[in-house]
């Protein structure tokens, strides 16, 4: 069975600008590559043969250090002010203009700012689960909120590997080879080679 699966896959999908492929090799090692518009990326990992099923594992997986979001709590006061004073800086303490910023309720956005030209927010004092920031190509951060009593705070947000920023993961994926075609829950790849 094994050696019918072995070869190159594409995913059968009719979108112009987006596209991806799967090749499965002899030794047990698959290589996906996929493009979405001018964003692509390559993921490499193992795959085994589960009767009609194959199960493939990314080398890398979420919970690797890697990609774990990392920030630094560079400044917590509290000054009594009437809002919560958040600003946003790198590694260099360079303010970032236009850094979202987000306090949510269960996972629901219920305010959202964007930072001004100095990285500074202002935030309503309200009761949320969390803080939460963001700028692009830069870890988030999610601060909880519970027992936090800090009105002035500066955040320092460490820049994402580009090599993994849009990285595709596989953890335990299945798919199913039936009629020279490899299925998923949400994708179908046709064998070509």
């Amino acid at each position: 069975m094994e050696e019918k699966i072995v070869g190159e896959y594409y995913l059968e999908e009719d979108i112009y600008g987006v596209g991806s492929n799967l090749n499965l090799t002899n030794n047990g090692v698959f290589e996906y590559r996929w493009q979405e518009g001018l964003i692509n990326g390559k993921t490499i990992g193992k795959f085994v043969v589960l009767g009609d099923n194959i199960v493939l594992n990314s080398d890398y997986q979420p919970d690797d250090d890697e990609f774990k979001d990392n920030f630094k709590l560079l400044k917590k006061e509290l000054n009594q002010l009437d809002s919560i004073k958040v600003r946003i800086v790198d590694n260099k303490k360079q303010a970032f203009e236009g850094a979202m910023c987000m306090l949510k309720r269960k996972d629901s956005v219920v305010f959202f700012k964007e930072t001004d030209f100095k990285g500074e927010v202002l935030l309503p004092k309200i009761k949320v689960d969390s803080l939460c920031a963001y700028y692009l190509a830069h870890d988030y951060v999610s601060i909880s909120m519970d027992n936090f009593n800090y009105d002035d705070i500066s955040i320092e947000l460490e820049e994402k590997n580009p090599q993994f920023e849009f990285y595709h993961f596989f953890s335990n994926k299945k798919l199913k080879f039936k009629n020279n075609k490899l299925i998923g829950s949400k994708e179908k790849f046709k064998k070509v080679k």
